[in-house]
């Protein structure tokens, strides 16, 4: 396995698939289908590599922002998934109605949450009622964040300071 450290110099990550960049392809409408008529508009440049052995399976992305923020909140908050990092849906069994909710702030706060869509499959209903349980722990969950500029700490959103420029996050 890879060491858990945000830094990627380990040779197993160069050899380990890659996805992305990511768009952000949702149209509005309720169907999550993309506007035909309107390209998908690229996010600021994300990238994730992917690892698996037979105990644990290895996410690492790495994220190009120009003003990387974060509020500082407590581990499990639940509004985290609204700040700047990034998110990871696992649905194991692939079914569409049970999987697990992982997000990571640049300042290495996690929220983690197993959730259930009791109308499924979640294409044909992405907007239905979803029970959640936040105060559900991934055990063996390993995070690590490296910051390439300045994190800035805000009291909330929208109150970042644009004093500096930064090159992203791994």
């Amino acid at each position: 396995p890879p060491t858990i450290d945000g830094v990627l110099d380990e040779p197993i990550w160069e050899t380990a698939p890659r996805l992305g960049p990511f768009v952000n392809d949702r149209s509005g409408q309720p169907d999550l289908q993309p506007n035909p008529t309107q390209p998908p508009h690229p996010l600021q440049t994300t990238r994730t590599r992917v690892l698996w052995d037979d105990q644990a399976i290895y996410f690492a992305f790495q994220v190009d922002d120009p003003d990387i923020w974060a509020r500082p909140v407590e581990a499990e908050d639940r509004w985290l998934e609204q700040d700047d990092g990034v998110q990871i849906f696992l649905d194991d069994g692939g079914d569409e109605i049970t999987y697990s909710q992982f997000v990571i702030s640049p300042l290495g706060k996690v929220y983690d949450a197993f959730n259930l869509m009791p109308t499924a499959p979640l294409d044909y209903n992405p907007w239905g009622r979803q029970l959640g349980l936040p105060d559900w722990d991934a055990p063996g969950l390993r995070t690590a964040v490296q910051v390439d500029g300045t994190l800035d700490a805000v009291s909330g959103w929208g109150t970042a300071p644009d004093q500096d420029r930064d090159r992203g996050y791994v």
